[in-house]
């Protein structure tokens, strides 16, 4: 994620009501949605509607008073259940920010062991190929010395021929000479 991004969605959540820290708003998350989006009750409608009519008898206004009250105590508990479902949504929501959240910092840390592990590998391909270098260039000049040498020893060789070969004919010359001598003698 790019910091704008983050930062973009930690302003929309901080608009609708989700705080971004991990500790829960004063006074709890439901309390903190009430308090930005109050929640107008039937009784406060039906009290200014009711407020028109006047009864002059009593009995009427005590049955309309009893009415009025049951109805209070009916919006009550729905008030009350739709605290509660708030309250569940503002968890729910809060959980799958704080889940998201954890995801990220994990998918993070598997990016940066991923490239620790690309480095790694890199280090040791070059490690790898100096050695290799090394060792190919170590191999080539033995194998430059050995035909030196084997060049040196050929060349050695030819010389010890050609000595071996003068003496030969030398000898050959000398032997056939006396030999000539002798038969002619």
């Amino acid at each position: 994620m790019s910091p704008t991004s983050n930062k973009e969605d930690t302003d929309f959540l901080a608009t609708v009501g989700v705080p971004t820290a991990a500790a829960p708003p004063p006074g709890g998350y439901l309390a903190s949605f009430l308090r930005m989006y109050p929640i107008p009750t039937n009784s406060e409608t039906n009290s200014e509607t009711n407020s028109d009519h006047v009864h002059s008898d009593s009995s009427s206004s005590r049955g309309v008073k009893r009415k009025r009250q049951e109805e209070e105590e009916e919006e009550e508990e729905e008030a009350e259940s739709l605290e509660d479902f708030l309250s569940k949504v503002c968890e729910r929501v809060w959980r799958e920010v704080q889940e998201e959240e954890q995801q990220r910092r994990q998918q993070e840390e598997l990016d940066r062991e991923i490239e620790e592990q690309e480095r790694y590998v890199e280090q040791l391909e070059r490690e790898y190929e100096e050695e290799y270098l090394e060792d190919e260039y170590a191999e080539w000049q033995e194998w430059r010395e050995r035909v030196r040498k084997a060049a040196e020893d050929e060349k050695a060789g030819k010389k010890k021929r050609r000595e071996v070969k003068k003496r030969r004919v030398g000898c050959c010359k000398h032997v056939g000479t006396r030999f000539g001598r002798f038969l002619l003698g």
